[in-house]
């Protein structure tokens, strides 16, 4: 599939084309650039900035990147931009989607708290997605846990990816999911709120691609 450069979000039969964020081996990790600020932040194509990209700054929250308004920094405009990718700074995200093949696909949150690094999923690994949701909140937020309403310090996840104590959610073992009734079983790795971070260190600025540097 060809890219037309602030044509719009690239539309599948029945969907969208963007990065592959189930891939994790495209994930890295760029040095920091005041272009980006805490939360989400899609990199995009606009018809307006043909040489390099531009970032739409989504801050916390959910979103679904099939349904969300971008709005090109550069030009104003809504029409003429193409969300490619998304980096993440200072802050902890998770996805939630349904790729063209039907798979589902739910990842575990992921928190990034390098002050100078910003990570970033390859624009050269794109896949089409039915629907992908975004969820970000600020790394130094302490969730609670949904069924004890305590702060949720060290937790579990389940495969939808919602956490809560170990203890918890030992009761709810092969039930529907307290919180969005998603029948799971945990995946019975305890992890803390601050998890490892993947991905490599590299030397580039962000939104460069092949020398591309975003604005």
């Amino acid at each position: 599939m060809v890219r037309r450069p602030g044509s719009g979000p690239i539309v599948a039969p029945l969907g969208i084309i963007f990065a592959d964020v189930s891939d994790t081996s495209g994930l890295r990790m760029v040095p920091y650039s005041e272009k980006a600020s805490p939360g989400a932040n899609i990199e995009c194509e606009c018809k307006c900035t043909l040489t390099h990209r531009v970032i739409c700054k989504k801050s916390f929250g959910t979103f679904d990147v099939s349904q969300a308004t971008f709005v090109c920094p550069d030009c104003g405009e809504v029409d003429s931009i193409t969300p490619i990718t998304v980096g993440f700074m200072r802050c902890k995200y998770r996805f939630k989607g349904i790729k063209y093949s039907g798979e589902e696909y739910t990842s575990e949150w992921k928190d990034v708290t390098t002050d100078d690094y910003y990570q970033l999923f390859d624009s050269d690994k794109e896949i089409s997605w039915l629907r992908l949701e975004i969820e970000t909140a600020s790394v130094d937020e302490v969730d609670d846990c949904a069924i004890c309403l305590e702060p949720l310090s060290e937790f579990e996840s389940l495969g939808c990816g919602h956490r809560f104590h170990k203890p918890c959610i030992e009761q709810w073992i092969g039930l529907p999911c307290p919180i969005c009734r998603f029948v799971t079983g945990p995946t019975n790795i305890p992890q803390s709120s601050g998890g490892e971070e993947s991905g490599e260190e590299g030397d580039e600025e962000i939104g460069e691609e092949g020398g591309e540097e975003s604005a």
